[in-house]
């Protein structure tokens, strides 16, 4: 499928996956059109494993908004932001 002039560009979103067995967050990189399609690939993370217990959802380094466990902004996260 080849996008048109018309259309909105490709964006790049960063996918922080929460994974049991980690520590920290495992990244993803996804490159789609909007959000939406962002989210559409953040509940598929969720459902391909059960160790992912919530993805949070960022662009251009800044939260949007997270799935599951990550579905509440960590604390201080609306300080960091202002």
């Amino acid at each position: 499928m080849t996008r048109t002039r018309a259309e909105s560009p490709l964006r790049q979103f960063q996918l922080l996956v929460d994974d049991d067995r980690y520590d920290a967050p495992t990244l993803h990189l996804v490159v789609v059109g909007d959000v939406i399609r962002a989210l559409a690939e953040a509940e598929r993370l969720i459902d391909r494993s059960t160790h992912h217990r919530g993805v949070e959802i960022c662009e251009h380094g800044r939260r949007l908004f997270g799935l599951g466990s990550r579905a509440q902004a960590p604390r201080g996260a609306a300080d960091a932001a202002a």
